[in-house]
């Protein structure tokens, strides 16, 4: 269980650090110069790069672990966001931010498959899992407000700074405390269950075809315009909301 732990501390560090600059981002673009539209398509890239980064981390976690896409997506992060506290124009925050964006999308993948292979049992995998939800949803709870806080009392540069030096910081404990964890044990168990099971369900190959017709006819491509559209207008109200503490309403 200490995998666990120390796999729940770095994506509590990781998603804080994200959240954290939610409420500052629109702020401090707007000092660099930056219209609203260049802040909306800033967000959007960050969205964008993300795909390929959790494309990348589903084929590369499963061929060479879990603990080198940690440690890089954390160093690579911390390292960005240091550069960031010394940007001078939009551009560069968009760059940055794409940057970021897709570093970022190794490290959730490669800590929850870390986590599956820590038992083969589905209950405590469960577990495991729900704990993960809880670790994200507390980061987001809690960041945002101290993010807000300490660019109120350090400014926009230091606070990048700090939070770049806390991502490197765990970055480096990652390095010494993780272990990546083989997965035989859980790929050997699943091959031995499966032919007890086809055995003892008699049921088991209809509802099997059935699978296969239903994967051959495919899914149609405007159900995934639904969380697009939902993720849009999420980015929207995180990152347009700060900007109604300044402009008047009409």
């Amino acid at each position: 269980m200490k995998t666990a732990v120390w796999l729940y501390l770095f994506l509590f560090v990781a998603f804080f650090d994200l959240h954290a600059q939610y409420p500052i981002l629109t702020p401090f673009a707007i000092s660099l110069g930056a219209a609203p539209s260049f802040i909306g398509l800033m967000m959007g890239l960050y969205s964008i790069t993300h795909l390929p980064g959790n494309l990348i981390a589903g084929y590369g976690v499963d061929r060479y672990g879990s603990r080198l896409f940690i440690v890089f997506s954390l160093l690579t992060a911390g390292a960005v966001l240091i550069v960031q506290s010394h940007v001078t124009n939009p551009w560069q925050l968009l760059v940055l931010r794409s940057v970021s964006g897709f570093v970022l999308a190794f490290l959730s993948p490669a800590c929850m498959a870390l986590l599956a292979r820590i038992t083969t049992d589905r209950v405590r995998q469960g577990k495991l899992m729900a704990g993960n939800g809880f670790i994200h949803t507390l980061a987001s709870v809690v960041s945002p407000a101290a993010g807000a806080y300490l660019v109120a009392q350090i400014g926009f540069t230091a606070a990048f700074y700090a939070l770049g030096w806390i991502l490197i910081a765990t970055a480096v404990c990652a390095l010494f405390f993780i272990r990546d964890i083989a997965p035989a044990t859980a790929d050997a168990s699943a091959s031995s269950a499966a032919p007890a099971e086809s055995a003892s369900d008699p049921a088991a190959k209809p509802s099997d075809s059935g699978g296969k017709l239903r994967r051959e006819a495919g899914i149609p491509w405007p159900v995934f315009l639904l969380p697009v559209a939902t993720s849009c207008a999420q980015g929207i109200l995180s990152f347009e909301l700060p900007l109604m503490g300044q402009t008047p309403m009409r």
